[in-house]
């Protein structure tokens, strides 16, 4: 009866033992996956903040030829003109 006791005592401490590398396990993973969440977070601004650059870029560009045809529209003009 008392080894009986003993083994059931031993059991309980074994499926404790396993149940708290279980969480530890569980935590680990969880903190990897948070860690690759704030990563790609991170990566995603970086192509936001890239994408709106060249798009600024982009407009200023087509803003500046723009302007540049419409100098050479008017300069034309003034040559016809004389």
């Amino acid at each position: 009866m008392k080894n009986k006791f003993n083994d059931m005592v031993k059991s309980k401490a074994d499926l404790q033992s396993e149940l708290i590398d279980s969480e530890e396990e569980k935590l680990k993973v969880s903190k990897a996956l948070i860690e690759l969440q704030i990563e790609n977070t991170k990566l995603q601004e970086i192509v936001a903040n890239s994408s709106y650059d060249v798009n600024t870029k982009l407009m200023h560009a087509e803003n500046d030829l723009l302007e540049l045809n419409i100098k050479e529209e008017r300069a034309a003009k003034a040559i016809s003109e004389l």
